[in-house]
């Protein structure tokens, strides 16, 4: 999960004609460029991801680089642990800045019509906090988007 966040990075670098080696140089030569919707904040969230909080408290609880292994079958039992080692927020934290990512990198090539693609900003912790299972807060999360839009 983490490690495409290096790959998609470095597409976005490359199509804009920008290589380097280090994940941290790509996003700031991107920020120089202004080439992307990459600012400053989302430049810093961009960093987090590829420093990477999720893998640091998994290679911690592991003693060692060992990662999760996944499949379709076992993906419940993957969030399940991801909450109990890191609680809710930097899973919701690192999920909306991959999500954000994905974005970028679709406006930057041309793709603004996939269906793989979650374009409302505004539904991206809605969906996190749903795909992590945090119901009451998926819950809350529709509630203010509702009443935002009825006002």
């Amino acid at each position: 999960m983490y490690r495409s966040v290096t790959f998609f990075i470095s597409a976005l670098a490359r199509f804009n004609n920008i290589f380097a080696n280090s994940s941290f140089t790509k996003i700031r030569k991107l920020v120089e460029t202004e080439k992307p919707n990459l600012d400053e904040e989302f430049a810093h969230d961009l960093e987090f991801a590829v420093a990477c909080y999720v893998r640091l408290e998994i290679y911690m609880e592991k003693d060692g680089q060992e990662g999760f292994q996944c499949s379709d079958d076992n993906s419940q039992e993957l969030i399940h642990q991801m909450i109990q080692l890191m609680g809710t927020d930097t899973p919701m934290d690192f999920l909306k800045i991959v999500m954000e990512l994905q974005r970028e990198v679709c406006f930057a090539i041309g793709k603004s019509n996939s269906n793989f693609v979650q374009w409302s900003p505004e539904l991206d912790r809605l969906l996190v906090s749903f795909w992590l299972q945090n119901y009451d807060f998926t819950l809350w999360e529709a509630t203010k988007i509702y009443n935002s839009e009825n006002c």
